[in-house]
């Protein structure tokens, strides 16, 4: 689970702000807190947080930095861009500096774990015969991994790292790192001992020379990033032909349920097939005898589909979502979310942005669960939940204001300035 992130210097994030899932004290937050809040010892933490502000404020921005993380945390960032010179990623165009810088703590059962990156983007070019491509991989300058046990409070650094040289932690002296030499500067740390103790000829006796209650503590974090939750189910062209493995085991396992989910929404459908023959892939709904195809559904219905079928596989996950409500009807988008917020969601977050005003609501939302980014007079990025926003008299906003109304009125900020009837010209 996420407990929070810190972002430094990525994208509109021209100065530090921090973004958290701690659920705010029962005495000043009281809505909802039996259902809406996950415990876990002294962390309290929330199921759902939703995003709202103008296009260009930073809320697409907030969520690729926690999915960023996760990728330079595990394997390294590297990805291919080919359309233009400018990389997906990269500073704050108002900063002086190119290291963008990133911390999060993240919380299971049993521990709290405290990851922190520093790290800049750097460009190659790589020819495949005739092709040119340019990639954007990451080389890190700093990398902290942390992790406090909740049973007892003992905190432990695991290891600090600069440039390729571990400066502090307790792997200094392990056989591993003697051996291996230096660390790259494209790959973390848990990457770089991921690499050497998985699937490897000689990884069970690397395994012997650590410390098993290390490697537990690193499993045990991996764990969390690995969670195929973790990362964006981005609609905007989803799903693709060859993503259609990942709905074989919820159709499977979990066929009636998903029968009865499409229905609950007004999608009429008597069965789904899953055919996979020779490589080829089919998802078929069946209506009144008559195949359809998942490919040529809606929009609206492909993404509907791709949400439930995820969030019965979830367990633990974190699941993130941009532009959630984009092609949903507003009775779905808040079916889903009361999903998350339900008693039998004990393990699950999802963080999404959007501009559903209708749902923006005190019969849906804890204060603490809605967040508005919008950018200041500098132009950075500014995140702050409607729980610490106050009104003329200087008064925390009430549980039972008129949410939506008073956002599109102006009283929160973030919200567009837009003249009535755009003019041409003059």
């Amino acid at each position: 689970m996420l407990k929070e992130i810190t972002i430094f210097n990525f994208k509109s994030f021209n100065k530090e702000q921090t973004f958290t899932m701690e659920a705010a004290p029962k005495t000043e937050i009281s809505e909802f807190y039996d259902d809406h809040v996950l415990k876990f010892k002294n962390n309290h933490l929330l199921k759902v947080s939703s995003f709202y502000g103008p296009n260009g404020g930073g809320k697409t921005s907030l969520l690729q930095a926690i999915s960023l993380l996760k990728q330079v945390a595990i394997s390294g960032y590297r990805r291919s861009f080919r359309q233009s010179n400018i990389a997906p990623y990269g500073p704050s165009i108002f900063s002086n500096s190119k290291t963008i810088s990133i911390t999060a703590f993240f919380v299971n059962a049993k521990y709290e774990f405290g990851y922190s990156v520093s790290f800049q983007f750097a460009t190659k070019e790589i020819s495949d015969g005739d092709f040119e491509r340019k990639v954007s991989i990451t080389v890190i300058e700093k990398e902290e991994f942390s992790c406090k046990n909740l049973a007892t409070g003992v905190e432990d650094t695991l290891y600090s790292r600069k440039g390729n040289i571990l400066t502090s932690n307790i792997l200094n002296e392990l056989d591993i790192f003697k051996t291996k030499g230096l660390i790259s500067p494209t790959i973390s740390v848990l990457s770089y001992i991921a690499n050497n103790f998985y699937g490897l000829p000689n990884a069970r006796k690397i395994k012997s020379n650590l410390d098993d209650r290390v490697l537990g503590l690193i499993d045990e974090f991996n764990s969390i990033l690995f969670l195929p939750g973790m990362g964006d189910i981005d609609t905007s062209y989803y799903p693709y032909r060859f993503e259609y493995r990942r709905y074989k085991s919820p159709i499977l396992n979990h066929k009636e349920t998903l029968i009865n989910l499409m229905r609950n929404a007004d999608l009429e459908i008597d069965d789904i097939e899953y055919i996979e023959e020779d490589e080829k892939i089919e998802i078929n709904f069946v209506i009144n005898g008559k195949r359809l195809p998942l490919e040529i559904n809606s929009k609206g219905t492909k993404k509907y589909f791709a949400y439930i079928t995820r969030i019965l596989e979830a367990k633990g996950n974190i699941i993130i979502a941009d532009d959630f409500d984009a092609n949903l009807h507003p009775k779905i988008t808040r079916a889903i979310i009361e999903f998350f917020n339900s008693k039998n969601n004990k393990t699950n977050q999802f963080i999404f942005n959007s501009h559903d005003i209708i749902n923006m609501d005190n019969k849906l939302f804890r204060r603490d669960e809605i967040w508005f980014a919008y950018r200041n007079d500098e132009k950075t990025t500014i995140i702050t939940p409607l729980s610490n926003i106050v009104d003329f008299q200087g008064k925390q906003i009430r549980k039972d204001a008129v949410y939506g109304k008073q956002y599109l009125e102006g009283k929160y900020g973030g919200d567009p300035f837009v003249e009535k009837g755009l003019k041409w010209g003059n």
